[in-house]
Parts: structure tokens; sequence; C-alpha cells
């Protein structure tokens, strides 16, 4: 009897279902949140003090009440958390932290969040993980990041069960930090997801923006990408200038990751202002099968 592939398809559609039901069963949602509630969804300061201040975090919506610093409004809804700046007490290089409840997920999951770090003075803000009394950092950005507020997107290993953000203000008032939009995902173990920017999947393969067409100028993307082996079909771009970074190394030109490889899960893509190519495209073994093999029934 022939190989059928078709066979595949529904062991590891029965398998996909089987994972996500899981998986979203064990995700840490209570830590989601976009601040327009006053309970802060379980995140708290420590209320400990600097002097006779408190190291406060404020929730806020419109703009923050020094110019030329914080964001002009909440990135959704109505309100934010951010750290004040301005007085003796908050600056300089004062440290302000933000604790979530504590939690626990049975698999890595996907934490994702909105920050906006404007300022001609700006700090720095980290996310640290606590595992069991220890905590480390996850992620971290320091200075002035423009007017807008970007994303960050942070795999968080099974151990973690607890969050704090610590937002560390400049050497003077214009640097005040703020978050917003706090969300939980689980990570998708089968397919490519393309985090942001213009690349595009299909499931089981993603491509540079307009592939197999030539990419745009100053283009970039986070992908997270499945725990599998993964295969380039197509690598083509400027050399030492438009770099895919796979495992913590970026490639470009012609010569791609290596057949097979694996990744530490994200993908990031980034080009620059001129000579664009064809880009490239990465595929799970999976999704080869599919491709290049028929159902034979035989």
């Amino acid at each position: 009897m022939a190989w059928s592939p078709m066979c595949l398809y529904t062991w590891h559609a029965f398998w996909f279902f089987c994972h996500s039901l899981i998986a979203c069963h064990s995700l840490p949602t209570n830590i989601a949140c976009t601040f327009e509630s006053t309970d802060w969804c379980g995140w708290y300061y420590p209320g400990g003090t600097w002097g006779n201040a408190p190291m406060y975090w404020y929730r806020r919506w419109g703009s923050t009440p020094s110019s030329g610093t914080g964001p002009s409004g909440a990135k959704e809804g109505s309100y934010y958390l951010y750290v004040e700046a301005s007085g003796s007490a908050n600056n300089p290089y004062k440290s302000f932290w933000l604790y979530s409840a504590t939690f626990s997920a049975k698999s890595n999951w996907l934490f994702s969040f909105g920050y906006h770090m404007y300022g001609s003075t700006m700090g720095e803000l980290s996310l640290e993980g606590r595992d069991g009394t220890t905590y480390t950092t996850l992620w971290r950005v320091s200075g002035s990041q423009g007017w807008a507020w970007l994303d960050a997107h942070v795999i968080v290993p099974s151990s973690v069960n607890k969050f704090r953000f610590v937002a560390k203000t400049g050497y003077s008032w214009s640097s005040d930090i703020a978050i917003d939009g706090l969300v939980v995902r689980s990570i998708d173990r089968e397919n490519f997801m393309v985090l942001s920017g213009p690349c595009a999947s299909t499931g089981g393969c993603v491509t540079s923006p307009n592939h197999p067409h030539n990419y745009g100028n100053s283009e970039s993307c986070e992908i997270l990408a499945p725990e599998e082996p993964l295969y380039f079909t197509q690598f083509a771009t400027e050399e030492g200038k438009d770099a895919l970074t796979f495992g913590g190394q970026a490639y470009s030109g012609s010569a791609g990751p290596p057949q097979g490889a694996t990744t530490s899960l994200m993908i990031l893509w980034n080009c620059d202002v001129a000579n664009t190519f064809s880009g490239w495209q990465i595929c799970t073994a999976y999704e080869l099968t599919l491709v290049f093999c028929k159902p034979n029934f035989t």
C-alpha cells in the first residue's frame, strides 16, 4: 500500500486541535490588561518610597503633564500606565517597579505589550520574569524610541511565574515611560506567526514582503517560528544590507540558514532603503510534503 499524505494531514489536524485546546487552558490570562479597569488587572507597585515621595505608577488618560515626553493618549482604549519623571524624587535615574499577580503556564507562551518612551533624556524599560525566587531580564530597551507607541513580543518560559516591569527614568524630567495593551497568547507550534511587519504567512510557510517579487525599502518583520526543522525554498537579498536574523545569526545575499535548521522561535527581517531583491520563503517539512507530494489512494 502506498503512503498517503492524507493520513498525515488527518493526524496533524487532530494533534493540533488537542494541543490548542490544552494550550488555551494553560495560559496566564489573568495578567492581560488594557488598564480600562481601576483594579489594573492585578498589576501593582510595591509602595516603596524614595525620600518622602512614593515611587508610583499612575493610571492616566490623555497626555502626561510634561510637554516633550510621554504619550498623547492610550495605545488601546482610554487609559494607560506610566511613570512621571518630573521632580527631584523622580529623576535622575530613579527606578519604578510594577508587579503582576502570580501565574502559571504549562508550556512556553507569548507576552506582547505596547510601550511608549519619548523624551530627550529617556532612561530604560525592562521586563523581568521570576523563576522561583530569582528575577531575570527577559526584555529591555533604553533611550528615546520616538513619539509613537511601539510593540514588544517576549517568549516566556513555562518556569516563569511572575513578572515585574522596571522603568528607570533618565537624568532629567523628559523621560516619562508608559505601557498599555498587555496581551497573552499561546505559541503556535505548527505554523508561523507574523507578529509585526508586512511579511506574509500561509501557516506552514512564511515569505518576505511581496515574494516572489521584490520586497520594498525600509521594511522590517518579527516572526514567531514553529518549533521544528525549517527549510528555505528561496533566498535572495542584498548582501550585507538586507538581513534575516535566524537563530541569533544574520543571513544575507544568496546564502540563507542551513536546511533543516531550528531556531530560538523568533525570526527578524530588516532591509535598508536601496537595492531590493526577490527575498525568501521558509517552510516546515510538513508543508513541503503537502506541496510536493500528491495523495495516492492505491
